[in-house]
């Protein structure tokens, strides 16, 4: 995580997310969670009330 996120607040570090396309957002002000991918990118933003999400949540985590 860049900063803190209420939208991962009880999110584990070890918690896995599935990613699956080729278009990204770069890091910048609003990125809350970055992917540990090389080169890195914004996996959610958040902006007061607004939040975002690059990953799959269909996908992630246990079947």
């Amino acid at each position: 995580m860049v900063k803190e996120s209420k939208l991962f607040m009880n999110i584990q570090s070890e918690e896995n997310f599935f990613f699956d396309n080729s278009h990204y957002l770069p890091v910048e002000h609003y990125t809350s969670v970055v992917a540990g991918h090389i080169p890195n990118f914004t996996a959610a933003i958040e902006k007061d009330n607004f939040f975002g999400i690059q990953f799959l949540p269909e996908k992630s985590g246990e079947p």
